[in-house]
């Protein structure tokens, strides 16, 4: 949903749009779920993040 937006004024105004979304948490094990330590996030985010600029490195060309 938050997303939608940016996609709707990419279309809009003709401009590529695109979005990385990282799921931290895991409400579905156990009662009260398991949530990723900062840590742990910050490693998936580095990794994320890398993809990201290849990606775009790769848009670039």
């Amino acid at each position: 949903m938050e997303t939608a937006i940016l996609f709707l004024l990419g279309l809009i105004k003709n401009v590529k749009t695109a979005a990385v979304l990282i799921v931290s948490n895991n409400l579905t094990e156990g009662r009260a779920g398991r949530f990723l330590t900062a840590s742990e996030l910050r490693n998936v985010v580095l990794k994320v993040g890398k993809a990201v600029l290849n990606a775009l490195a790769l848009v670039g060309k």
